[in-house]
This record gives C-alpha cells, structure tokens and sequence, in this order.
C-alpha cells in the first residue's frame, strides 16, 4: 500500500483530480503569485462537485502548514488566498466540512511568531466571519481564537507600525468572533463571563492607549478631556470610517457594537468586565476615561437598558465601602455625569429605584461621616507618659488627617447628590414631584425628648439622624431646582406640603433654612427670587414680575394659606434664629404674596405680620431662668422683617392710601429708630429692651380703616393671630382620623387657640343611622338640628356669605371657650343624644336580659310565653359605642 502512494505521488496522472488542481494553482515560485487561470478551474471543480469541498480544504491545509513549517511565507500567502476565495465562492450545505480546515490554518497561523502570519491569519477569519452560513458549524468553538485575538490586542512589539497593526488585526478580530456567534443562539455564548473578561479589557485597554489619561495634573486631564470631547464628536462616523484609523478609534467601535448587540439579561456580564477592568488598573482617579468608556456603552445600547447601567455603577459603588472616600467620589461623579442619559427612558418604578439606590449611599457616606468624627487622634499609651515632641507631631498629623477625611467624605456626599439632582434634571416633571415626595418620605423623624436625652448612645443617633435629615433635604433642594412649578395643587401635594410645614417649626436652625429654601424653588414662577434675597424699604426698585394667579391657586392657598403662614409664624418664633432664617422666611412670605396675589393672601399676611410685630413686641414672655425669650436683637430683626414685609405689601396692593402710611412709618423710624429698618443685624450694642412709642409701629386699627375704605374685606384682619406656634400634631393631623362607625368629622387646632381661621367649621358631619333607624340627619353651618331639605339648602344659598362667617367665628369661640374651662364629664353631660328612643330601649333591654326574676316576669299566667315583640333586636352593649363630645371626635 505504501508503495502504491508513493507510486502515486511520483506519478502526476494517478493522483487524484482535486490534488491536481490545488497543486496547479501553486507557481513554481512565490513571486509570481496565484494561478488565477488556475484557481478558477478549483472554483468550478469545487461547485461543480460540493462534496469534495471538504478533500480540498484539507489538502490546502496540508500544503500550508508544510510551507510554514519550511518558513516560505509566499506560498503560505497563496494558500490562504486560494482559501479565501473558496470561502466567498461555495456558498453549499457542505461549507461547514470547509471550515474546520479552513480554521485549522487559521490556528497554526496565529500560533507563529510571525507578525504577518498573525495580521495574515486575521485578515482571513474577519472575511469568514463576514459570510452567512446556511447551516452553521455548531460543534465549533473559539476558544483559542478568542484568547490569541485577545493577546494581540495587549501587543507590546517595541515597532510602534508593527504594534499597531498587531493590535488592529486582534481587535478585528475579536470584533469577526462577535459577528460570527452573537448572530445564533446555538453556537457557543461569547457572552459568557469568560469570555467577556477577555474581550472587554482588550477593547478598553486599547480605548486608553490612545490618550494620555495619566496623573500628572491639569495637563494631562485636560488633553483627556479635549480628546474624549473630539471622539465623542465622531459618534456619528460609520464604523468603516473608524475602523481604519488607529486602534483606540476601532476598540470604541467594537465596544459599541459589542455593547448594541447584548441582550438585555447578558449586558450584566459586559459590565462587570468593564468594571473589573477599572478597578484592576485604577482608571477610577482621575475619571475622565472612565465617564467617556460609560457613556460609549450608554449611547449603545438600547435606550430601554440604560437603567441596568446605572445600578451597576451603583451596585459597584455599593461594594466599596472599605474604599477610601477619593475612590468613592470619582466613581459617583462617573454616575452623575452619565445619569441623565437613563433619565430620558425612566418609566414605572426604575426612576424610584436609582433614587432610592443613591439615598442608600448617601445614609451609608453620613454613617461615614459620624466615624470619621468618632475617630480619637490619641495612640494607646499610658496615660502618665510623658508627652513628646515625636507625640505633638504625630498628633497633629491625626487631626489633619481626620479634617482632610471628613472634607472627602462632604465631596462625597455633595457628589451623590449632584448625581441625583442631575438625574431628576431630566426627568418628567410628575416624576420629579414623586421623587421629591418619596426622597422626604425618607427623612427619620426626630427622636423623642431629644433635647433632653443623657444616653450617649440616643445623643449620637439623634446626630446622626439629624445629619442625615439635612443631606436628604439638600438632595430634595437640588431636585426642586430642577422642577417648574405650573400649579400648587399639583406642586404641593399633601404627602408632601405636610412634611416641609411639619419640618418648617424643627427647633434646628439648619433644618428650617432647608425647608425655606426648598418652598422657594417650588413657588417662585417667575424668577422674582435672586430680587428678593434681601429686605427692602424700597419694593419699587425690584422691578418684579407679578402676574394674577388662576383660579386653582386662590382656591389653593384658600384652603392651605393660612397653613402655611402659620407655620412661617412658627418659624420666626424661635430663639436660635439666625440672620438666614429671618431673610428666607422673608422670601418665602414675599413669594407667596406674588404668586398667589389675591385679597386673601394679602389679608392673611398682614394677620401673620401683625402676629410678628406682636411677637417682637412681648415683654412677660420668660423662660426659666429669668430672661427674655427672645432678645433685643432678635426684636430688632423681627421688627425690620414686618417693616419690610408691609412696604412689599402695600406696593403689590395698589392702594395709595395704604402705601402713604407704610411709607409714613418707615419715616419715622428712620427718624427716631433706624435700627428697626433693613438691614438686619448680627450684632448691636444695644444689650436691653427700650420703651418703643406707638408711631413707630403698625396700627392694625389704621390699615384696617384703610381697606375698609378701599372696600375691601378686612373683618379677618380683626382676629388677633395664635400666640404660640402649632404642634407637630395639630392642624396637619387634621381630617387624618375618622371615628368609629366611618363618619368623617373634621377640627381646628387654630380655632381652639384662637386663630379664627376660616377654614374651621364643624365640617358637614355626617350621623350614620343606627339599625333600627332609616332617617339620617345632617347637621348644616349655623343650623345644629335642622334636617336635610330643599328648603334648608334653599335658605343656606340666599343667606348672605357674612351670616355664615359670622356663626361660624362665634361658635368656634365658642367651642374654644368650652374646651378650656370644662371638664371631659360636663363636655359628656353636654352632647346631645343622637338617638334617645333608641337608648332607652337598649338600657331597658339590657335590664330584662340581666335579671332573672325580670326574665320570670315575661312568661304567661299558664307559663306559656308572651308574645315577642321585640325578641329580634339584639342590642349587645361595646365599650366601644360610647358618643364622645364632637370636640374629641376627629
């Protein structure tokens, strides 16, 4: 047999036909290049005769890894171009027999140290990869070619041409393998995690090659950024324009092919390859290279995917919590800047979950914090040791230190919320409104008796909680700033409006100038804030922009206004203002009456500045040890705030009267008192309350004359203001409870202090019917037993408005007056029975039932029983059932 081969091998005529058209296509020397004549006869043997496709492939395969054995690269040339053009030719069934040789070449040429076999062996798969199989090669795998394309892109070849086109030919080729098996989901999955950690650190590392994203400076991340600017000017180049430039400019195209073509549950693994790839070579600090390489994989993929980008930075930022704070920072300015590319497709609950990942970061950074503070700068040691100059240093280089961390960690904090303000930036404004209301849904409330609490470990809670309250609130600020405000009842929502008003009278000075801050960006409509940051004599010179509220507003601050303008009474009334807090209470005041410009907002002001001015003006109001609550200074302050307040008031009312007089008053404390005039002031020399003359304050009398003379309604202006500011738990619990049986009543805090609001009423209270009753009454304004009738409504319509106040105002004082002098037995004795018949008869039943002899007393003279009339009605007695006075019903 062997003879017979060998026999055959000598002998051209008995060889077979295909080995004789492959041996044709070979020129006695490599320089003369392919035989086309003759490869197109092969073409033709080979289409004509698809089952010997495979015999030819092996026998160039064959012939190829002799001559690369023997280093005659021409011929090795020949053979992968003969090969190649039978790749693009035979388009059969039969291909997939082709390729195992074809690829077979492509190892053994990957596998030399020639840098032409590797480009050489490249050039072929990409054209291979190009080409659609009908039936593809399933028992294929690309392993190898995966990790040789991989170390050709880290090429370290000390030619810069050579190295280059190294590594284009391994990014080109790892961008053929993504083609060839990304395309089918029976071939082997490129994107398992193996094979992500191989092809992602080639193409970012590649990415980086390119520019100088060093250490050095300014210098060298200003080149960085000038360059990712110009690259991402390219982003709408062709990829065929790209690939032939350099390989940063190729390994941005395959990773954004490779990006665009994840699907969504295999993105995870391409990310965490990137990742990984960050922090094994420390691209995090500085980041400019790390934002560009996100914002590639962002500007990707789906636009629908681009919130698994952004929880996988903060899943990753989750996990360096051991990390410095520096690390920290970069990697949270990554996610700011990239954040609002997702924004734009937030739907349903993603918006809340980015949200809430970042306050879960920002909790942790102000837990970091409080270590930071907790941290002693002594060493151990003996404590009667003494102290050396070696000590004094090392101490003072743990206080700089400990200062130089907790200034990183605020750049942290700073920076998540930068990335949240950027990130509700861009969202719809609905959103925004849910995540202002589910960012304050976050903030603790504060701990019982905080201010008396002794336990170190409550103190420190209560610290933390309270630093945790002004982070979140400033997260809330910066998302207010990006909201624009088209309707109040929109804006101020209920579950949201509550907290600020709750958190608005918080004993912190910080907390309340956040709250005041925040209700500016939410009412300010039309840019009148940056004129009103100072107060002013002189409203005229602001040159503000006033327009007439809607309908829906005036009904709106109907029924919040005074809400509102209570609790800003309650935030003057404390005694660790600051200058701050005087001027932003001031604002807000200021914005209120130009936004909601109506004839019940100016009313109410000048209830709430006359209760100011009245506040300033007390003088038995004392605490324990004997001072003033408040002191001259705050007086003073106090006093500007309304002198301002009123000339603002007076100018928007467009009454000349009510102008003359204001200005008339300011005249004369510039006179006599200039102290009581804006500016306000931190410090004075004046240490003691002195006697304040009539003149040089606001007569309620006097404005009261005037509107009344302006024919306005000045009958509210009458009613003095509350004296204290409202709990926590009043006015905003209101119309919260409902008793027993469903029926919805609802109370005044204000009334019973005193405030005369006109939002008090009974309500429209509604009786539910016990069982054995069908009528149901309802109790009118004015009109306590009066049923339900057109002709009650009938006379409730034409009675005029001012009968209703006025009822409405005497039995508030009235129930007011109740509530303070009884007791909760004689309040009992005094409510009127709903349904007396329906008592009697259940204390009568209830006696028959409890007595035995009452129990004998129902049976017959001949013991048979009476008559039941009554035997069907159950009357059980509950606890429960008891009537409460309507003031303790809520």
């Amino acid at each position: 047999m062997s003879r017979r081969r060998g026999f055959c091998g000598c002998c051209t005529a008995l060889r077979p036909h295909y080995k004789r058209l492959v041996d044709d296509i070979f020129p006695p020397s490599a320089d003369m290049g392919l035989q086309k004549n003759n490869m197109e006869k092969l073409t033709f043997y080979a289409l004509s005769s698809p089952e010997k496709l495979d015999r030819i492939g092996e026998y160039i395969a064959l012939r190829l890894m002799r001559d690369l054995g023997r280093r005659r690269p021409g011929f090795v040339e020949i053979a992968m171009d003969a090969m190649d053009q039978l790749l693009v030719a035979c388009h059969a069934q039969s291909l997939n027999l082709f390729v195992e040789s074809f690829l077979k070449t492509v190892q053994k040429l990957l596998e030399s140290p020639d840098p032409r076999m590797q480009i050489r062996a490249s050039q072929s798969f990409v054209k291979f990869a190009n080409i659609k199989e009908d039936t593809p090669s399933y028992h294929l795998r690309y392993d190898f070619l995966v990790s040789k394309f991989s170390a050709m892109c880290h090429d370290g070849n000390l030619d810069n041409e050579v190295r280059m086109n190294i590594r284009m030919a391994g990014l080109r080729g790892l961008q053929g393998v993504v083609r060839k098996t990304v395309g089918d989901d029976l071939l082997e999955s490129i994107w398992e995690p193996n094979h992500m950690n191989k092809i992602v650190p080639s193409l970012v590392y590649n990415m980086q090659t390119g520019v100088s994203y060093g250490r050095s400076g300014e210098s060298a991340s200003g080149q960085s950024a000038i360059q990712m600017d110009s690259r991402m000017d390219r982003d709408a180049k062709s990829s065929e324009e790209l690939e032939g430039e350099t390989p940063e400019s190729l390994a941005e195209v395959c990773l954004r092919e490779l990006a665009g073509r994840a699907p969504y549950g295999k993105l995870e693994t391409v990310l965490s390859a990137v990742l990984t790839h960050m922090d094994n070579h420390r691209l995090w600090d500085p980041n400019e290279f790390a934002v560009q390489v996100f914002r590639v994989v962002m500007f990707s993929i789906q636009s629908k995917y681009s919130q698994s980008v952004i929880q996988a930075l903060i899943a990753h930022l989750d996990k360096q919590t051991k990390s410095g704070p520096r690390l920290r920072t970069a990697i949270a300015d990554v996610i700011a800047k990239v954040i609002a590319i997702a924004a734009g497709e937030s739907v349903g609950l993603s918006p809340l979950e980015i949200i809430s990942s970042l306050l879960t970061q920002l909790k942790r950074a102000v837990l970091a914090v409080e270590r930071t503070k907790e941290m002693s700068p002594f060493g151990e040691g003996n404590e009667d040791d003494e102290e050396t100059d070696a000590d004094v240093t090392n101490l003072r280089g743990s206080f700089h230190n400990k200062g130089h961390l907790h200034l990183q960690e605020e750049r942290y904090q700073a920076t998540l919320i930068n990335a949240l303000g950027e990130y509700a930036n861009h969202l719809p404004d609905y959103q925004k409104i849910e995540v202002m209301k589910f960012v304050i849904g976050k903030i603790p409330e504060r701990l019982p008796n905080s201010r008396d609490l002794a336990d170190e470990t409550a103190m420190k809670d209560e610290d933390a909680n309270l630093l945790l309250r002004k982070i979140l609130l400033k997260s809330m600020l910066k998302v207010g700033t990006k909201y624009i405000t088209l309707q109040f009842s929109q804006t101020f929502q209920m579950n949201l409006l509550e907290p600020l008003l709750r958190m608005a009278v918080s004993p912190h000075a910080e907390i309340r100038l956040l709250i005041q801050h925040i209700m500016h960006t939410l009412i300010d409509r039309h840019d009148n804030l940056t004129k009103l940051q100072q107060l002013t004599i002189n409203p005229g010179n602001l040159q503000l922009r006033v327009e007439q509220c809607s309908s829906s507003d005036l009904q709106f601050f109907k029924k919040r206004g005074p809400d509102m303008f209570l609790c800003l009474y309650g935030a003057l009334d404390q005694t660790n203002n600051t200058e701050e807090n005087i001027r932003a209470v001031h604002t807000t005041v200021a914005l209120i009456c130009i936004e909601m410009k109506g004839p019940e907002s100016q009313i109410e002001a000048l209830r709430f500045l006359f209760g100011v001015q009245d506040v300033a003006e007390e003088k038995e109001h004392e605490v324990k040890d004997g001072r003033p609550r408040l002191s001259a200074l705050d007086k003073l302050n106090l006093h500007a705030f309304v002198a301002s307040s009123m000339n603002l008031l007076s100018h928007m009312s467009g009454i000349e009267e009510f102008v003359d007089y204001t200005q008339h008053v300011t005249q004369r404390r510039l006179d006599h008192s200039p102290l009581m005039l804006p500016p306000l002031r931190s410090s004075t020399l004046l240490t003691k309350d002195r006697e304040m003359s009539g003149d040089l304050l606001f007569d309620r009398s006097e404005v009261i004359g005037i509107l009344q003379r302006a024919e306005v309604d000045s009958s509210k202006l009458e009613q003095p203001y509350p004296t204290k500011a409202p709990s926590q738990h009043s006015w905003l619990d209101k119309g919260r409870s409902m008793s027993r049986k469903g029926s919805q009543k609802r109370t005044s805090d204000d009334a019973v202090s005193g405030s005369g609001s006109e939002d008090f009423n009974e309500g429209d209270s509604f009786e539910s019917s016990s069982l054995g009753r069908s009528k149901k009454v309802f109790h009118l304004p004015g009109h306590k037993s009066q049923e339900v009738s057109f002709e009650a409504f009938k006379r409730l319509v034409n009675e005029p408005s001012d009968v209703h106040k006025e009822a409405e105002l005497a039995r508030g004082r009235e129930i007011a007056k109740m509530f303070q002098n009884m007791t909760f037995n004689e309040l009992l004795s005094r409510q009127p029975s709903v349904d007396d018949l329906q008592c009697r008869l259940a204390d009568i039943f209830q006696r028959i039932n409890g007595s035995s002899a009452s129990h004998e007393n129902l049976l017959g003279v001949g013991g048979s029983p009476r008559r039941e009339v009554n035997s069907e009605i159950e009357v059980p007695f509950l606890a429960g059932e008891l009537e409460f006075p309507e003031l303790y019903v809520y």
